[in-house]
């Protein structure tokens, strides 16, 4: 604005409009800082909202795989039960034998107790069945829902440290 006092120079004017002017210059200019200030906060705030959306994300799929791992079928109960009283390891064969489900469904229930890291699987090769194991997640499951007593406890389903 300081062209405004170039024009009105040569004008001659009250010692009080040109005092008026002079704070209406410091005025506006203090108004530009406060301007830029501000752009640069909502910048920041932009940043810090979209790093939050994206962590909240996060937590949200997180929380629906929980979610979804604590509400296990009977089938997934069988298994994890089957498994935590035989040594916390079956191959798919042994598994067959001794729980009474199709093998379409033991293998589904298989993979979805796999998918959410309550057991993991082992393939050696073509001539020996895939073998399967409760993994950490799996071993304190199954000592949450009582499914072995101390007695028959190995001390690998006892360790819960990880």
């Amino acid at each position: 604005m300081s062209w405004v006092a170039d024009l009105l120079k040569d004008i001659p004017l009250s010692v009080v409009l040109k005092e008026k002017i002079s704070l209406i210059e410091l005025k506006f200019e203090e108004s530009e800082k406060k301007v830029a200030l501000l752009e640069t906060e909502n910048a920041n705030l932009n940043i810090r909202l979209l790093e939050s959306q994206k962590e909240n994300e996060i937590l949200r799929t997180q929380l629906r795989v929980d979610t979804e791992s604590e509400n296990l079928d009977e089938n997934a109960l069988q298994i994890i039960r089957l498994l935590s009283q035989k040594g916390g390891k079956r191959n798919l064969w042994q598994m067959e034998e001794e729980i009474q489900m199709p093998k379409i469904q033991l293998q589904y229930s298989l993979a979805f107790l796999e998918q959410h890291s309550f057991l993991e699987s082992y393939f050696r090769d073509y001539t020996k069945p895939t073998t399967y194991e409760l993994t950490q997640k799996g071993r304190k499951f199954a000592l949450d829902k009582g499914f072995v007593g101390s007695n028959d406890t190995p001390n690998n389903l006892l360790d819960t440290s990880g």
